[in-house]
């Protein structure tokens, strides 16, 4: 096999370092070429891009949701299947959505017992969007004591 001849940042590129310190071109070894090429497509195989996990609800927001199945069992529940853009322009994606039909009916966000730094600015995302769409209604339910507490902002027609 004949030696190939790189330029000193194609082979920064390939991540080899040759250790001539002359710079300019460097002839490598067959040897030395199949490691840097095997090098090569190993970074290339990996993705430069990430592709989004699908998202899951937690334990806490699981529980919810199965009680919810359980009161509205003619509504189809979504899990971050709904964004809202905000007037100050942040988006809201609330836990969960139910649906009857195409229509939207309520947004729930799901809290536990536990709090985190970003709670508050989960609850001030939900009154904001509370507030900016009148037409649905927006559940915000926490776990205390072993009960759900629930604050429903809204025509309250499924949250009885």
């Amino acid at each position: 096999m004949k030696a190939v001849r790189l330029s000193r940042e194609d082979l920064h590129r390939l991540g080899y370092k040759p250790g001539d310190g002359r710079g300019g071109v460097v002839q490598l070894s067959p040897e030395a070429w199949q490691e840097a090429l095997d090098r090569a497509e190993a970074t290339l195989a990996a993705p430069a891009i990430r592709v989004p996990r699908s998202r899951k609800p937690n334990a806490t927001e699981q529980r919810w949701f199965l009680s919810a199945k359980a009161r509205w069992p003619g509504l189809e529940i979504r899990y971050e299947a709904i964004s809202f853009r905000l007037a100050a322009g942040p988006l809201y994606t609330p836990d969960f959505s139910g649906w009857d039909g195409a229509r939207l009916v309520w947004v729930a966000e799901v809290k536990g017992t536990y709090k985190l730094g970003s709670q508050s600015r989960s609850v001030l995302a939900w009154k904001s969007a509370a507030a900016e769409w009148p037409a649905v209604t927006f559940i915000f339910a926490q776990r205390k004591n072993g009960e759900w507490a629930e604050t429903a902002i809204g025509p309250a027609s499924y949250c009885a």
